[in-house]
């Protein structure tokens, strides 16, 4: 005698599903930190072609660094132009939201006056540290950030942009967005993610006028992209 197959009832396919649930809930944690991670290590091999890029033309310009000229130019687009760098792609954080070509690529100090270039020459030349806490540092390529995570204050909208200020959080600060670090390419052509709690260790390019300077890190954004005091300070 043939025998049927008994059909599910409603209470076994609801356990079923609820057992689904339960272990898409476990996963989707780790999946999410595995995403996270990927789009990290992506961030790092960004950083590290336009690090690159950055060597090349100041190379071939007297260590001069193109900044920006914050009306309508900027670094990466100086470097597309001409021929650097291929497109701005590589030049935005694979973490970062509200995308919008250029002018949400990373943060790299800027100028408001012409020329627009930061001189690295002139930077390091002083053979000092400006700022009120600016005699504990010596004056290192490997701990000057030339390029990093950015963000501008919430209101703004953008997450990602070009101007990068050691305080002025409007203006756009270091953005730890990789769970509570900053991808950052250096000044002697490293890149490397660097921790919240140790930003007070490095130091970055800035402006007074038309002259560069470097100067320690005052303000950053946590990832939840709130602007906060560098610990250590």
């Amino acid at each position: 005698m043939k025998q049927t197959q008994k059909p599910f009832t409603l209470i076994e396919l609801l356990v079923v599903i609820a057992i689904i649930a339960i272990l898409a809930g476990m996963l989707m944690p780790a999946l999410n930190q595995a995403r996270s991670k990927a789009r990290a290590i992506a961030c790092v091999s960004n950083l590290k072609q336009d690090s690159l890029a950055v060597r090349l033309y100041m190379d071939d310009y007297n260590d001069a660094f193109y900044s920006s000229n914050v009306q309508t130019d900027n670094w990466g687009r100086k470097l597309v132009d001409q021929k650097y760098l291929s497109s701005e792609k590589v030049m935005t954080c694979p973490q970062a939201t509200n995308v919008n070509g250029f002018w949400t690529i990373y943060g790299a100090p800027y100028l408001s006056q012409d020329p627009y270039a930061l001189s690295i020459k002139q930077a390091l030349s002083s053979g000092r540290v400006t700022g009120t806490n600016g005699a504990k540092y010596a004056l290192q390529a490997n701990k000057i950030i030339l390029l990093a995570d950015s963000a501008k204050s919430a209101t703004s909208g953008i997450e990602s942009h070009f101007k990068l200020h050691n305080n002025n959080a409007a203006n756009g600060n270091i953005y730890t967005v990789h769970s509570n670090r900053a991808n950052s390419a250096f000044l002697d052509g490293h890149v490397e993610a660097v921790e919240e709690k140790a930003l007070s260790d490095y130091l970055m390019l800035s402006v007074s006028g038309t002259q560069t300077q470097v100067t320690y890190i005052e303000k950053y954004f946590d990832q939840n992209r709130v602007s906060k005091t560098v610990p250590g300070l």
